[in-house]
């Protein structure tokens, strides 16, 4: 169902992330339906990183944006190889590497609101995925010292309920918090 669902629904992203979170470790011999849950859940991290949500969805986006990187770290950790062979071969994975690169790099100062809030729910998840990406590439491809120096880091997580309204109907969406 989730797969089905265009990119721009983000509560059914964020709901098919808390999913794949939980069950990724136990479903990694499923190629097909690990590599249709990464395309899936990585269009809609490119879509929050370039700034596609606007308006109501952009409080939402931000919100969804740390568990979609939670959900890719975990597809990319339990793969297979047949899986992981798909996904580091793919042009548009290296694209997420450049935007994860670019949102790590970019100064505070630079930044728009937007940007910043970005960076700050979602830096040490988006550090997380580019370790994980960047570790199983062969030879280092897209690796840069920013990402070595930072390859410890591993944050620890915690996740809440949020209360939000989209279109007028009340809702609940599980958000994924850095653990202090």
């Amino acid at each position: 169902m989730a797969i089905e669902s265009p990119p721009t629904d983000l509560l059914m992203a964020s709901s098919f992330a808390a999913y794949v979170v939980t069950t990724a470790p136990s479903r990694n011999q499923d190629v097909l339906a690990c590599s249709e849950a990464w395309d899936y859940l990585r269009d809609v991290l490119l879509l929050v990183l370039s700034h596609q949500f606007l308006g109501d969805e952009e409080p939402l986006a931000l919100l969804v944006c740390p568990m979609v990187c939670q959900a890719l770290s975990s597809l990319i950790y339990s793969a297979i190889s047949a899986t992981l062979q798909y996904i580091l071969s793919s042009p548009w994975t290296m694209n997420l590497c450049a935007e994860l690169q670019q949102l790590a790099n970019a100064s505070s100062s630079d930044d728009s609101t937007y940007t910043s809030v970005l960076r700050d729910r979602t830096l040490p998840f988006a550090e997380a995925l580019l370790f994980h990406i960047t570790d199983t590439l062969p030879s280092g491809i897209c690796r840069t010292e920013t990402m070595v120096r930072n390859s410890d880091k591993q944050s620890r997580t915690g996740s809440c309920l949020i209360a939000c309204r989209i279109d007028s109907v009340p809702r609940l969406i599980l958000v994924t918090i850095p653990s202090v």
